[in-house]
């Protein structure tokens, strides 16, 4: 398994020196999972907006869901399914 993602790698690099990379990418894995329970966000604190780093991502995402709310795109993009058959049928009839 080991020889398989190391060939991957090489390939995808274009070199054969990706010993470097490997060992970079297992302490990022022991990182993070030496992390566990700290990095865990409740729902509650993402929406009370307590870090500042969640403010921006989230009126983001509220603001581009708003907008679709109220331009419809969201029917539209639910009924399409059903609009378009009927559209092509309809010209293809003429």
């Amino acid at each position: 398994m080991f020889f398989a993602f190391t060939s991957a790698l090489q390939k995808l690099r274009g070199r054969s020196e990706v010993e470097d990379d490997i060992s970079e990418m297992e302490s990022e894995s022991l990182k993070s999972a030496s992390a566990g329970e700290d990095d865990k966000v409740s729902v509650w604190e993402v929406v009370t907006l307590r870090d500042s780093d969640w403010k921006i991502p989230f009126l983001i995402s509220m603001c581009v869901n708003i907008g679709q709310q109220l331009s419809g795109i969201n029917a539209v993009s639910n009924e399409e399914h059903k609009m378009l058959p009927l559209k092509l049928h309809i010209e293809h009839k003429r």
